[in-house]
C-alpha cells in the first residue's frame, strides 16, 4: 500500500545526508518531483530575493544579524476546496475562542496543571487574573488568530482538511505571506523559460509571468 505520508518517508530514507541544505534538496526533489540541480539552482535566488526584499526574521541566535524567513521555495498546489473550508471555518473558530478567553474560572481549572509545569502558560495566567483583579477598564476586543492546516491526502484526488494549531500570539508572519507569493512568481518568471521540469509543473503558472 503507498503511504500516505510521503514527506516523512522521504525524510527517513535521506537521514544517511549531514549537511542541512542537501537534506533539504533531496527531500524537495523527492517530494515535487522536480530535478535536484533545478532546485540547487533556486534556491541562493530565492534568499537573494528575500533579503532585498524584506522577508526576514532576526536569527534567533542573535538579535543583531537578519536571516530569511522560513518559507516555501516553489508554490504549492492546494485544494479549492479545502482553502474554502478553512475560510469557512474560520468565523466558527474565532467565536469559540473568544467565548473560551472570557470564561476565565474554566480557563483557570483547566491550565492549572500545564501552568505548574510551564513558566510560559503560568505567566499568561497570572497576567489574565492580575487583569481580572483590577477590572476590565474598556469593553473591546481584539483577536488575530492564525489557524494551521496540512492536508491528508485520502487518494483519489480527495483531501482532508487537518487543524495542526490555532494561535493567538504568533501571528506576525501573516504579512510576510504577500512577499512569498512575490517570491514565487520572480522565480517562476526567472527559471521557467529555462528548465522545463519546472515550466511543466507550473505550466500556466509560469507562462503567466513571462
Amino acid at each position: 500500500k503507498k503511504p500516505r505520508h510521503g514527506w516523512i518517508n522521504f525524510v527517513k530514507k535521506n537521514t544517511r545526508v549531514s549537511n542541512p541544505e542537501h537534506t533539504y534538496i533531496h527531500t524537495m526533489a523527492g517530494v515535487s518531483g522536480i530535478d535536484e540541480d533545478l532546485i540547487e539552482a533556486i534556491l541562493p535566488e530565492a534568499v537573494a530575493w528575500s533579503t532585498a526584499h524584506g522577508l526576514n526574521m532576526v536569527a534567533a541566535e542573535s538579535d543583531k544579524r537578519f536571516i530569511h524567513a522560513p518559507m516555501g521555495l516553489l508554490p504549492s498546489h492546494y485544494p479549492k476546496e479545502s482553502f474554502r473550508s478553512g475560510v469557512a471555518l474560520s468565523q466558527a473558530y474565532n467565536k469559540l475562542v473568544d467565548k473560551i478567553a472570557r470564561n476565565e474560572d474554566w480557563l483557570f481549572q483547566t491550565l492549572d496543571q500545564v501552568s505548574k509545569g510551564d513558566d510560559f502558560t503560568n505567566r499568561l495566567v497570572e497576567l489574565c487574573k492580575e487583569v481580572k483583579e483590577r477590572g476590565v477598564s474598556q469593553p473591546w476586543y481584539l483577536g488575530i488568530h492564525r489557524s494551521d492546516y496540512m492536508l491528508d491526502d485520502l487518494g483519489d484526488d480527495k483531501f482532508a482538511l487537518l487543524q495542526v494549531e490555532l494561535n493567538t500570539i504568533a501571528s506576525s508572519f501573516g504579512c510576510l505571506s504577500a512577499r512569498v507569493a512575490k517570491m514565487h512568481k520572480f522565480l517562476l518568471s526567472r527559471f521557467a523559460q529555462d528548465l522545463p521540469s519546472l515550466r511543466q509543473r507550473y505550466g500556466f503558472l509560469a507562462e503567466a509571468e513571462t
